[in-house]
């Protein structure tokens, strides 16, 4: 999505001078600028996605799973389901006109 709307996919590795490396999902959630060259749902959809995947407060299912936070009984069908939807949600996505 990003790529589609032009923005930059990576940015300078911090430790290592001239080295890039893949923005993450906190980096394009967290940014108003680059959610807002998502379209006149960018925001609707960044909120979303923080919800399900990034903000503590949230599921947060990205660090959970991501960290091995999640115990067994949390693997479940609700989880999964919510994954397919964000992919269902994130694949309606359209390039704004103009981007």
């Amino acid at each position: 999505m990003v790529d589609l709307v032009g923005r930059p996919t990576t940015k300078p590795a911090g430790t290592v001078p001239g080295v890039s490396v893949s923005i993450n999902m906190g980096d394009i959630l967290f940014n108003p600028d680059l959610v807002a060259s998502l379209g006149p749902f960018g925001p609707r959809l960044a909120l979303y996605l923080k919800v399900v995947f990034a903000d503590p407060r949230g599921m947060n299912l990205r660090n959970e799973f991501a960290h091995g936070l999640m115990d067994e009984d949390e693997v479940n069908e609700g989880a999964v389901l919510w994954v397919i939807h964000s992919l269902l949600v994130i694949a309606l996505w359209q390039k704004p006109d103009g981007a």
